[in-house]
């Protein structure tokens, strides 16, 4: 079915502007319209979100129809049946009324205003004398109308972020406040030797250390979900805190406003802070001896490098999050955790039991799942971090799956282009936040639910409507293009 907008009015003098002419002629002009006959292809990175939401759901297996056909092929622009995922448009490459010089211009169907009763029939008698016929057309108005090119604004529907953004919008995430934690231990200054060319992670540089690209990858493709963009950081692991407690980014714990001055405060903080740890030196060689003494199998030398370079546990930086949620009456945030070390355990840690920072963080963790809260770790460094891969599933019985673990290291590794390791980190670490968030309302942990408030979502529209067709008109062939 063919959508026709009807008519366009046009005055050859003060609308188009082609014609030194006395006369004023009345022209009315129509737009008309394929509308898509099968859904567009779904970018990849939506695709991931919904098929990561799917899972789990009613499956109806169907057979997708075809989106190339045999004009598409051919590229006979004189068919309708073509970018049948697309809309198409049909112009007219001729002459026109008021053209100069009679040269000629791409327009619409039209007809010059003469013995009609309405405009509308003017302008059904201009496409009939097209296509010959309007058995399958049907008109949606007669509001005059116009076409426009409008180029997004430095290309932002290419950035990973709008991407990422675009594809938790499909997936169904309303709204989000963002939390940040950073790790401040000591072993920073030893596990970035591989991934970071030996450099403490903390390092503030002309280019950002891991932990600057992870709060501003996550940052920016949060911060549309974000009302107040308001964004409480924390660090926790310094010589100040160590596993017992966190420290706000300013005194009177108040907020950033935004990603940007997150980061700009971090780098504030970064030459001020004494990382948890002793004997610098010591922790060197031991650090570069572990392959050869194999000293993580025992007890004494784990509880040494403990020692020395400070115990890990996130327990304190969920509970911090949990009490902002809890005074927030209940809205939605994602804890965004980023650490270069797991979770402390000790050797002489019986199997099959936990160890004290474990236990703490695993009891924290089922504690917020009571919340709506989602957890994110990311990791960065050298790692290891096997133990935090299988760390989610040996946390007990939770109200939801509330905690992820990416590793920022292995992601921003690979050798692709930058902008595609960016997205590829944002899905990764942002995948499961559209269905916790689902969960959250459905377990009614929100103290505020959008949907039953009438909140309106406003999504990004991005205008790019490309005409492109070609039409003679002496031959009254019509060929059509497509809107990209």
């Amino acid at each position: 079915m063919q959508r026709s907008a009807a008519p366009l009015l046009l005055r050859t003098l003060r609308w188009r502007g082609f014609s030194s002419s006395s006369s004023d002629k009345i022209v009315a002009a129509v737009l008309f319209e394929r509308l898509p006959v099968v859904i567009p292809k779904i970018d990849p990175v939506v695709y991931a979100f919904q098929e990561f939401s799917g899972k789990g759901d009613y499956q109806i297996d169907y057979v997708p129809a075809p989106r190339i056909t045999e004009a598409d092929k051919t590229n006979d622009r004189r068919l309708l049946q073509r970018a049948l995922d697309r809309r198409l448009y049909l112009l007219l490459n001729g002459s026109t009324y008021g053209a100069p010089d009679k040269k000629p211009v791409w327009h619409f169907p039209e007809k010059v205003y003469e013995n009609e009763e309405t405009l509308r029939l003017c302008a059904e008698s201009a496409l009939r004398s097209v296509l010959g016929g309007l058995h399958h057309t049907y008109f949606v108005g007669n509001a005059p109308m116009a076409h426009m090119t409008v180029e997004p604004k430095e290309h932002s529907s290419d950035t990973p972020s709008f991407k990422v953004t675009e594809a938790l919008s499909q997936a169904g995430l309303e709204s989000s406040n963002l939390i940040v934690g950073i790790d401040f231990t000591k072993s920073n200054e030893w596990t970035g030797r591989v991934s970071f060319n030996r450099r403490c992670l903390h390092d503030i540089g002309h280019t950002p250390n891991p932990y600057e690209q992870a709060i501003s990858i996550i940052g920016r493709t949060l911060s549309a979900f974000d009302e107040d963009n308001l964004i409480p950081c924390f660090g926790f692991g310094d010589a100040s805190t160590h596993d017992q407690e966190v420290f706000s980014f300013y005194p009177d714990n108040q907020p950033c406003n935004g990603f940007e001055e997150a980061l700009q405060r971090y780098r504030e903080l970064v030459p001020h802070l004494r990382l948890a740890g002793l004997y610098d030196a010591l922790i060197d060689v031991l650090y570069f001896c572990q392959p050869y003494m194999g000293y993580s199998e025992v007890p004494i030398w784990s509880q040494l490098w403990t020692f020395l370079t400070g115990p890990t546990s996130f327990a304190p930086m969920i509970e911090t999050a949990i009490g902002i949620v809890d005074h927030s009456g209940g809205q939605y945030h994602v804890l965004l955790i980023i650490a270069d070390g797991q979770v402390t355990r000790s050797v002489d840690t019986i199997y099959g039991q936990l160890s004290s920072q474990e236990r703490d963080t695993v009891n924290a963790i089922v504690k917020a799942s009571d919340y709506p809260l989602s957890i994110v770790l990311v990791g960065v460094g050298d790692g290891p971090w096997d133990m935090m891969r299988e760390f989610d599933d040996n946390i007990p019985s939770r109200a939801f799956d509330n905690f992820q673990f990416v590793n920022f290291t292995e992601i921003m590794g690979r050798n692709i282009a930058i902008s595609k390791k960016e997205t590829e980190f944002a899905l990764a670490a942002l995948m499961e936040i559209p269905s916790q968030y689902k969960a959250t309302i459905h377990l009614q942990l929100l103290g505020f639910v959008p949907f039953a408030c009438g909140k309106l979502r406003i999504s990004h529209l991005v205008v790019g409507i490309r005409l492109a067709m070609s039409v003679e008109k002496t031959c009254r062939s019509a060929q059509f293009a497509r809107a990209r």
